[in-house]
Order: structure tokens, then sequence, then C-alpha cells
């Protein structure tokens, strides 16, 4: 009936104006209880800080810590300069940009804040910092009412959000783990003010950024004014080429494309160096883009001298030794004048607990870690270089694989070494592989090259005849590729002697299935076998830590096992580099005769890395680190050629049986331990009367 559908609608309007009226928060927003303050710290972010955050700033500010706010104080008001502030660990980069944002969205200075950093959890972080200072901070509530007094009344909850309202017309607030919307809120004249409907987002630097873009509730859409990037790098991105690279690209491309057409885009870099050519030094040398303008800070001028630096690292390990720090303080404290004698401090109030005084923990560091001192402390890339080049353990030079050239033709083994391995590197755009004749102790390069084969010089990304040219476009090109070279590696003939075994690395992103499956083939059972490579790092446990499975072969730096695609060989890049480096360097792994100019390409290959010595948990590892745009494919073949031919030799790593869980008094069953000699010698058949073996070999005749 038309007049009950009235009364229903009547109903509703006034349930809604109930619900409005009590979602209501303009009661509750009082006016500024500090407008001078206000006004003050409307262009001084230092100010600000000491006045609304002495919470988060809790020891006095250095001249450096001035100086870093006002760079970016000053970038946020002129839009004129992008800084890329380099400042020690510990020294609260975090805080001032967390704070710089802040600032910069109550007082309207940037509508659209974009934190970024290493992973989206860090910069969810510092996003999460801002939001809270809001809610929670009494001195901006006074202040600033118009802003806080909303947030805190929706009390993290999402519902109260959608109906809260200042008279009537909805504040929007919206706060999730990736973004907070500030409140749509007008001045009494009916425009809304600077801060309204504001927004801050957060997202890891591996994220889509491109296109991001807001809609504000009056329709207009505002895309990104400040963008604040805090520690971008991780210890593992900064010490990978490709990472590095990525990055750099990111910053130049990606980044630089989030201002709307003729608008204005504010970039603010907060970093530490952590290696050598890293994200941090290519900016502070000006390789990433003009545009940023870097700001390095040292945090001492220099180091006591020499002679008085030895004294108290004796000082200090007796003192450390025997559980009493306050032997080393009292040392320090009767020598401080001429240990801290002309050194200028960039923080003197920065002192870890225990120690007399800045420099004291400055010293600490140096003498834990030079490494740490150098990037984590001074941000200084060169003296870094100087401290890494005594953990440089040696690398392959040219001077090396000269003395590896023997007066062997091409394609002849060495008589002394019973198998023939090869190991094949996969690529989209072509295959590597080397052939070596192998022994216990040493190695014998006797074949390499790619497939197909390339007409003189070429690049790896730009080949003259690609896998793509020869076998189509298609997604088992490459698997088809692999079958073609497999082929032609079981024909080829060294001294009327064959391949023994093949490895190939099948970790190549989506093909990694077609080429298991391709291996599975029973023409390449018990020939060809699937290989893994992985470099571990010092914080990762071991290969050779790694608990043994039942059945599986293991020694020093690999694991030779089965999974549900048949055999596979999983092994340590960087603990096997490091052996075949050693057998370069000592001439036990050698190479057929050629010129300098024959041997080019595996030469540039073999010098494409760097070994660095590390030191975690007291145990030192060698981590090889590729040079910039260097190419190491054929280093990696020699390296997998010489890592699977550990299983000839196993020694005393013998491989578990399946049935160990049962005592030691049963003899284990048909262990598949390795024969000694060429699997080119066939098996004997097994007799009619015999048991059917368990296990099928791992090589095959």
């Amino acid at each position: 009936m038309p007049h009950s559908v009235e009364a229903y609608a009547e109903k509703v309007k006034r349930n809604r104006e109930k619900s409005l009226a009590a979602r209501d928060v303009s009661a509750l927003i009082g006016e500024c209880k500090h407008p001078r303050r206000v006004q003050q710290c409307r262009r001084d972010l230092v100010r600000f800080c000491r006045a609304y955050l002495p919470h988060v700033f809790s020891r006095p500010f250095s001249q450096a810590h001035i100086s870093a706010l006002e760079t970016i104080q000053n970038a946020i008001l002129t839009h004129s300069v992008w800084p890329a502030l380099f400042l020690p660990r510990g020294f609260g980069k975090s805080a001032m940009m967390q704070a710089a944002a802040l600032w910069a969205l109550i007082y309207g200075h940037c509508k659209f804040v974009y934190v970024l950093g290493a992973s989206l959890g860090r910069a969810e972080d510092l996003m999460r910092g801002v939001v809270i200072e809001l809610a929670s901070n009494n001195e901006l509530a006074d202040d600033f009412p118009q802003v806080c007094v909303p947030i805190r009344e929706i009390q993290g909850s999402r519902q109260r959000a959608l109906n809260q309202n200042i008279k009537g017309e909805l504040t929007r607030i919206e706060i999730s783990q990736e973004r907070a919307i500030l409140p749509w809120v007008k001045s009494s004249s009916g425009k809304p003010l600077p801060f309204a409907g504001s927004i801050i987002r957060a997202a890891g630097l591996g994220a889509a950024i491109r296109g991001a873009r807001h809609t504000m509730a009056d329709g207009t859409v505002i895309r990104p004014d400040l963008v604040l990037i805090d520690d971008p790098q991780t210890d593992e991105s900064a010490r990978s080429t490709q990472q590095v690279f990525k990055l750099t690209s990111l910053l130049q491309q990606s980044i630089s494309g989030l201002a709307a057409p003729g608008s204005n885009l504010t970039v603010i870099l907060a970093a530490t160096v952590i290696a050598p050519d890293d994200l941090a030094e290519r900016i502070i040398s000006r390789q990433v883009s003009m545009q940023f303008s870097p700001v390095r800070f040292s945090f001492v001028s220099k180091l006591p001298p020499e002679n008085l630096l030895e004294q108290y690292r004796t000082v200090r390990a007796e003192a450390v030794a025997s559980g009493n720090l306050e032997v080393a303080n009292e040392w320090w404290k009767e020598h401080q004048q001429e240990l801290e004698n002309d050194i200028e401090c960039l923080w003197p109030d920065y002192k870890r607990g225990g120690d007399v005084s800045a420099i004291q923990s400055v010293v600490h560091v140096y003498l834990d870690d030079p490494v740490a001192f150098a990037c984590e402390v001074q941000n200084d890339p060169e003296l870094l270089r100087k401290h890494l080049r005594d953990r440089y353990a040696e690398e392959v030079q040219t001077r090396h694989l000269l003395n590896c050239i023997v007066p062997l033709d091409h394609g002849i083994p060495n008589l002394d070494h019973p198998f023939i391995h090869a190991h094949i590197d996969v690529h989209e755009s072509l295959l590597y592989y080397c052939v070596m004749s192998v022994g216990r102790d040493s190695a014998h390069i006797l074949d390499y090259g790619t497939f197909p084969e390339q007409p003189g010089e070429f690049q790896h990304h730009e080949p003259r005849v690609s896998i793509k040219k020869v076998f189509g476009d298609d997604q088992v090109a490459i698997a088809k590729a692999l079958a073609a070279l497999l082929e032609e590696l079981r024909l080829r003939s060294y001294a009327n002697r064959h391949i023994d075994a093949v490895s190939v690395d099948v970790a190549w992103g989506a093909t990694a299935l077609m080429l298991r499956q391709t291996l599975a083939s029973a023409r390449y059972v018990g020939w060809a076998f699937a290989a893994n490579g992985i470099a571990r790092r010092p914080t990762q446990t071991q290969i050779s830590d790694w608990k043994v499975r039942p059945g599986e072969l293991h020694g020093p730096g690999y694991r030779f096992g089965k999974d549900q695609y048949g055999p596979k060989f999983t092994y340590d890049t960087n603990f096997f580099k490091s052996q075949v480096a050693a057998l370069i360097q000592t001439q036990k792994l050698t190479i057929f005769q050629g010129s300098l100019e024959e041997h080019k390409l595996l030469f540039t290959h073999f010098q494409s890395e760097i070994p660095v010595i590390t030191t975690f948990n007291g145990r030192q590892y060698v981590e090889w680190l590729i040079k910039e745009q260097a190419q190491n494919h054929l280093w990696d073949c020699a390296v997998g050629t010489w890592a699977f031919s550990r299983t000839r030799f196993p020694q005393t790593y013998a491989p578990i049986p399946e049935n160990q869980q049962k005592t030691s008094s049963q003899e284990p069953k048909n262990t598949p331990v390795l024969s000694p000699e060429p699997s080119l010698q066939k098996q004997n058949p097994p007799t009619q009367g015999r048991k059917k073996a368990r296990f099928r070999p791992l090589f095959w005749g």
C-alpha cells in the first residue's frame, strides 16, 4: 500500500539520520590549543620533530641530524632536488622518514605520500608508525584535532569508519595495512582543509608501482607527489648484481614516471652502503640518475692511532675473556685524550651501554669487523673495498689459465683419468657445455662450446644462431635443443672413449619440468642426470649439514638422491667453485692446447667472478660474486662437471639404505654404491635365480 511504503521510507530515513548523528564527531573536535606552535612548525621540520616527536627522537640532535632533516624539508617544500641520504646504521633514518611523511601530510605539503622499502613489510612498518602517531600522539591531537580526533574515534574499526561524519558529511577515512586515507574535513568556509583526503601508501620495491593514483571525495584524481624510499636494499640484494641492476632500472624508469603530467615529484632516499658496487655506491657516484643529490655522512673523521688501537685490542680481548669489561673502559679513560685527539664525531651522544664515549663504540665496531665499520658506520665505498681486499681469496687470472694449457689436442682425454663427464648449462637463447676427463684429484678440459654452435664472437643475449631460430619459439624449444645436444654428445668419441655421464642444470624457470621429463626418457636413464647448483649463503644451512635422506649419496658440498621425477644432483656452487679455482691455480685442472685467442671465450667466463671470504658464527665461507655485465656460463659448466664427478669418488661417503630404521645387525640390501670403474664397462646381467634389485643403479653402461 502507498502509505505503508512512504512510512517505511520515512523510517529508513530517520534511522539513517540517527546513525549519522551517532557517528558525528564534530562535537569532539575542538580548537587548536597552540596555534603559534603550529605556525612555527609549518615550514620547519626540525622544530616539528622536537615539538611533537620527542619520544621518537629521545636523544639530542647532532648537527648531522639537523642537516639531514633540513635537506628533507627543503626537498619537500621546493620540489627541486631528490636527496639521497647515506647515514650510519642506527642513526635514525627510518624515524626521520616517518617524521617527514607525517609533517608533509598534516600540513598539506604533499597529498599522496608513497612509502617504498626493500620489502612490503618494511614499508608497512614505516606507514604504520605514521598512523599510530595520528591516533595516539596527544600533542598532535591538541594542535591538529581535525585530523587526529576522527582517526582516534574509529578505534581501528572499519565499521566505525564507514558512517563517521562531521555535520552529516562523511569523513571517508580508510586505514588498512597497505594504505591510510586521512579524513575529509572542511573549514568553516566550506573548503577542504589542506590535509583532507590525503593518502599514504606502502609498497615493496618488487611490486608493481606504476600507475599509482587516488580519487578524493570531490572526484579529484591525484598521483604521488612524495616518494620516500627507506633502506631499498637487503644484504642479499646488495651483493647480487642482477638485483642491483633491477633496482637501478626501477629508480630510473618506474619511480620517475609516478608523477602526473605537469606536476612535481619529490623522491627522498635513505640508505646505507652494504657492499661494493651496490645501489648505494652507484647513487653516490651518480651512476643511477642525475636527479639524485647524494649526501653522505661518516661517523668519525678518522680512527685513533694504529699503535693505540692494537694496545686497546689486546686489553679488550683480555677483558672480554675475564668477563670484566670495566678493565677496558678504565684503560680507555686513562688514554682517552690520546685516543680521541683531533677526531670529529658525527653524533657524540651516540654511545652503547657501558661505553665511555661514542668514539669507543665506533672503535668496537671496527675491531670486531672492519668491513661493517666501512659500510655501516662510515658509508665509504672506497674504504669498504680497501678492507675487503684482505678478505678476497685469489681469483682466477689469465696467467693461471695459460699455465694450465697442456700439449694435448682438442678432444684427447688424460689417460690417467678413468671417467669422462660433461655438464650442460641451460639458457633461453643458448646451451653451454663442458666435457672433462676427471680423476680423484685432477681434471682435464677436452671440449667445450655452445649449442647451437656460434660462428665467431657473439653476445649471450643476442646470439647469431639462437635456440628459437633453430627449434622454434614454442615452449618446448629448449627441451628439443637439450635432446639434440644430448644425442650429439652421446655420439662424440674422444680417443675411442665416450662420455660416461652428463649432468644438466634444469633450474631454468617454467621449463624445469619439461627438462626433467626429457632426462627421464629411457634412452638417457643412467647417463644424463638432473642437477641444481645452489649458492649457499653463510647465513644458510650448508648442504654438507643437511640431513641425509634414506638412499641418498652424499659428500662434502653435494647430495645425490631421487625425487618424484628421478635422480637429482644438488651441489653448493660456492664450495665447488673454490675447489675448481684451487685446481686451476695449482695446474691440476688442465686445458687442451690452444692460443689465448682460441680460448678467449673460456678464459672470459672463467674470470667472471670474484671470491670474497666472509665469516659467520666463527666459520669462514667463500662467496663467489659475479662481476658487472660478465657472463659465467662456461665457468658454471666446468664447476658442475667437477662437482658431479665427485660422486665417482665417494671415499667414505656411502649412501644410507632405505631400511636404515632396522637394527645395525641386519645387513642393508641392494645399496647403490657407485663402482670405481668407468660406466662404459658392461655390468653383469642378473642371474635368473637372483632376487630383483630394489634400487636401479645410478650409472648405467
